[in-house]
């Protein structure tokens, strides 16, 4: 009888540590979850007869850089910078889609 009491003991006390070896759950990964892309300026005009737009961004896009932006329609918007700015402004070059003001770019 004295020989079960150290084991009930040990039981006791190491069963509580089987759940630390449990198999933690992953999280599922969404598809449809929000890019974290970072905003690289954002639309202030839009010239769609001329196919360009006036882009404000703090940032320093080199020309030919692609821009996106997600627009409701199906059709996404791609924006190609050019040679032409002046902090913060720069002109872009519509190449797909249509922009619209206020619209936040994407590298």
């Amino acid at each position: 009888m004295n020989s079960r009491i150290p084991f009930a003991i040990v039981i006791i006390l190491t069963a509580p540590a089987c759940s630390l070896f449990k198999k933690k759950e992953t999280p599922a990964v969404l598809s449809d979850a929000p890019s974290h892309r970072p905003v690289m300026g954002t639309v202030v005009f839009v010239n769609a007869a001329a196919r360009f737009v006036l882009v404000k961004s703090n940032r320093d896009l080199r020309a030919g850089t692609a821009l996106y932006a997600k627009a409701d329609t199906a059709d996404p918007i791609t924006l190609r910078v050019s040679t032409e700015r002046r902090r913060p402004f720069l002109v872009a070059e519509i190449l797909t889609g249509t922009p619209t003001t206020g619209m936040q770019l994407t590298e």
